[in-house]
């Protein structure tokens, strides 16, 4: 539940097991929480920029207070990969003097909602003996009320006036030494919501699936559509198609600039 420019969390989860509804367990009352993540479950690790400068042939010296900011990012498929592209779920924190959540669309992602974790066709509830004491109540996982919000690289970019850098949003500012430490960290974020291939038969009512159109971009079908021979469709879930998704290829690239020398 975080703020564009907040530090990260202490705690990275997992993905839900099957009735476990609550990030925090409750030993007390026999309630499972979630599983926190495990290092091989995301990617961190720390850089350490520096800045020198050489001036009237003298030797390089290191410059101060100097403003470092994010320049350019890069998320997106390998181009080998085979799969469906997963960039929308990447996320990136840039942890330093100042932080920053970073995703391509910059959208704002809630950390909550209904699932069919036991693939039933209907989403779950808190019920365990359906023939004894009901169906019970549908729950959601997590938190609906939670939000992970994230820049976009146009928030953050600085931009140029009068042959200098300028921008609110940079990471830091270079020590005596003239460096910056900023910690990465990188990782798919499970709430987001992408686009399944979806089985339908010739005929079906397909409102609210989605098509690819000449450009690739996905359009929405709108009531009184129906599905046609040799089209594909797609549905928007945070329930993520396997064959889809699962060992999908990813880029993430970093460019940093640097106040100018004056």
């Amino acid at each position: 539940n975080t703020a564009k420019n907040a530090a990260l969390p202490s705690k990275l989860y997992s993905n839900p097991a099957y009735q476990d509804f609550a990030y925090e367990g409750d030993d007390d009352n026999n309630v499972r929480g979630w599983s926190q993540a495990k290092a091989i479950d995301y990617v961190q690790f720390t850089l350490t920029l520096r800045y020198l400068g050489v001036e009237n042939g003298s030797g390089a010296q290191a410059l101060q207070n100097k403003k470092i900011y994010l320049n350019d990012l890069l998320i997106d498929e390998n181009g080998s990969n085979s799969k469906k592209n997963i960039s929308d779920a990447v996320r990136v924190h840039l942890d330093s003097s100042n932080d920053m959540y970073l995703s391509n669309a910059g959208q704002s992602t809630t950390l909550g909602g209904k699932l069919d974790l036991n693939g039933d066709g209907k989403l779950d509830t808190d019920g365990k003996w359906e023939d004894l004491v009901g169906a019970g109540t549908e729950k959601a996982y997590g938190n609906a009320s939670f939000e992970q919000k994230t820049y976009k690289l146009s928030d953050v970019a600085p931009t140029m006036s009068n042959g200098s850098y300028v921008g609110d949003n940079y990471l830091g500012l270079t020590d005596a030494n003239g460096k910056l430490q900023v910690k990465v960290t990188i990782w798919l974020e499970g709430w987001q919501k992408l686009y399944n291939t979806k089985a339908v038969t010739v005929g079906d009512d397909v409102e609210g699936l989605y098509v690819k159109n000449d450009q690739g971009e996905y359009v929405q079908k709108q009531a009184g559509d129906v599905a046609e021979d040799g089209v594909t469709y797609y549905e928007l879930s945070d329930m993520w198609n396997e064959a889809d998704y699962v060992s999908a290829i990813f880029h993430v690239g970093l460019e940093f600039v640097v106040d100018r020398i004056n």
